[in-house]
């Protein structure tokens, strides 16, 4: 039991470390200008090559081939709207051909390991359509002009999601050692669907979303503000008044009806509280149970869900489903709160499978 215990403070100390610097890397790398960005307005609404507008992406000869017809010459925005409805399409098809394979695995004598892997890309590929289609609404409201930085923001996080979840069908097919023809059936959709889905997010940039100097302090209207915007937590405020506050070591500010006069627009609001205690003094006494408590499908207008998980060892696998959004959750620090699942390969869990927490959704923060 002890050596479990350290194993698994370790790890979630190495994880708490891994997610600091990932979302401080993506702030510090979306607060850098691209490369000599053309102006807005202008070029972004004059007609331009394929070959043109793909100089721009990883895969300029990849781009250019899906973007070329008859030689005729397009603006960026259609272009980009072009790229999220092929991909679309390509996840379409791709998710076809999962369900194909799965519903078949005892014809091809697929290892449970195979299955596994196949069943894991099949709910990554729909996770993929979802955030595409989702994109592309957010892409073909709007006329030939950038979309607020909010609304960037959240396409960004859906097209970088899809990109990883290529990755993770990639690794998780390996693990599996799947070999023979499936390998070589799903390889070749996965890696061109990899690309274009690069290229989407590259024309998406080059559209729409708004170039902000580096210099600006980005205002905030909403508490979809993502809580990892430096190196530091910013303060946590109630975006309506409340009776349950405080909470043991986390400072909220309760808004009260009122503006403070130290108030900052980089506050992030938080909309409800929930505790987890394993002796039964918080709203719950399991960390899977508090995020079913959390609501659907919300918009982060009013702020995040906080879930704050006390001090403890909680023998649970944690899954956020893709409708829980906007939730953020904070434990009593490191060694203290200790989240560890019992799932391993060994156990014919698949990797992604096995994971202590399985997040789905593309606005949630642990902190």
């Amino acid at each position: 039991m002890s050596s479990n215990y350290n194993h698994s403070t370790f790890f979630l100390a190495l994880l708490s470390t891994l997610l600091f610097f990932h979302f401080l890397v993506i702030q510090t790398n979306s607060q850098s200008p691209p490369p000599s960005p053309p102006p807005p307005a202008a070029n972004a609404t004059t007609p331009v090559s394929a070959s043109s507008v793909c100089q721009s992406t990883q895969y300029p000869g990849y781009c250019k081939n899906v973007l070329q017809s008859d030689n005729q010459t397009a603006n960026v925005y259609e272009y980009g709207r072009f790229s999220f409805k092929r991909s679309i399409s390509q996840a379409k098809k791709f998710l076809k051909l999962l369900t194909k394979y799965i519903k078949k695995s005892h014809k091809f004598n697929f290892t449970p390991s195979v299955v596994g892997a196949l069943q894991d890309c099949q709910f990554l590929a729909q996770l993929n359509l979802d955030y595409l289609t989702t994109s592309f609404h957010s892409v073909n409201s709007t006329n030939d002009k950038t979309i607020s930085l909010t609304k960037a923001d959240d396409v960004q996080t859906l097209l970088s999601g899809i990109l990883t979840n290529q990755q993770t069908c990639i690794d998780g097919l390996k693990s599996a050692q799947s070999s023979g023809p499936i390998q070589s059936t799903l390889n070749s959709p996965i890696l061109n669907d990899t690309k274009l889905y690069s290229v989407a997010l590259t024309l998406f940039n080059k559209a729409w979303a708004p170039r902000i100097k580096k210099t600006k302090k980005p205002h905030f209207q909403t508490g979809r503000r993502s809580p990892f915007q430096g190196p530091r937590l910013p303060v946590l405020k109630m975006s309506k008044p409340s009776n349950d506050l405080p909470l043991p070591n986390i400072r909220i500010l309760d808004d009260g009806g009122g503006d403070r006069e130290d108030e900052d627009d980089q506050d992030v609001l938080i909309s409800d509280v929930v505790t987890v205690s394993l002796d039964g003094s918080g709203n719950f006494t399991a960390v899977n149970d508090a995020v079913s408590a959390a609501p659907n499908n919300t918009d982060g207008s009013e702020g995040y869900f906080l879930i704050y998980v006390m001090s403890g060892v909680y023998e649970e696998n944690v899954a956020i489903d893709k409708k829980k959004k906007f939730i953020m959750m904070i434990g009593d620090g490191i060694n203290q709160t200790v989240i560890t699942g019992n799932r391993s390969v060994v156990d014919n869990f698949t990797t992604f499978n096995s994971a202590t927490f399985g997040k789905f959704s593309s606005f949630t923060f642990f902190c």
